[in-house]
């Protein structure tokens, strides 16, 4: 890599960049959908990205998505609080785009009956350019 950094070959730089990618399963070889959440408090959004897991996992129309997808435990942001707003996310991954679109036209109208019941405001990105 740094070899090709020295001799300024870009193509060879970028299919290094590439390959790692691939072999650790980062975009563009998997799909991703960030999930972030907004609350007074951190502990209230991670609650309500707990609750939106959980759904996956409780749901006979989700639970067949649960080998396909990985979703992973709900963060706090880096910057957590911003404008006295806390915030959180929950990321999920496929290694096929189908399914996690599948996926998320079954979630998401689930995901919104919690929202209701829980003061948070969030939002949903699909292929996050950011982490």
């Amino acid at each position: 890599v740094y070899q090709a950094l020295i001799r300024h070959d870009y193509a060879a730089f970028a299919n290094a960049g590439l390959d790692e990618r691939k072999i650790t399963g980062l975009p563009p070889f998997s799909y991703q959908v960030l999930m972030t959440a907004q609350a007074k408090t951190v502990n209230e959004a991670i609650g309500f990205l707990q609750e939106a897991r959980r759904l996956i996992k409780e749901n006979p129309v989700l639970v067949g998505f649960a080998k396909a997808i990985n979703i992973y435990d709900p963060v706090p942001l880096r910057v957590v609080r911003v404008a006295h707003v806390e915030r959180a996310q929950l990321l999920i991954e496929s290694a096929q785009r189908p399914v996690l679109q599948a996926f998320l036209a079954q979630w998401l109208p689930l995901v919104n009956e919690v929202g209701r019941r829980h003061r948070v405001r969030y939002f949903t990105e699909v292929d996050p350019l950011e982490i």
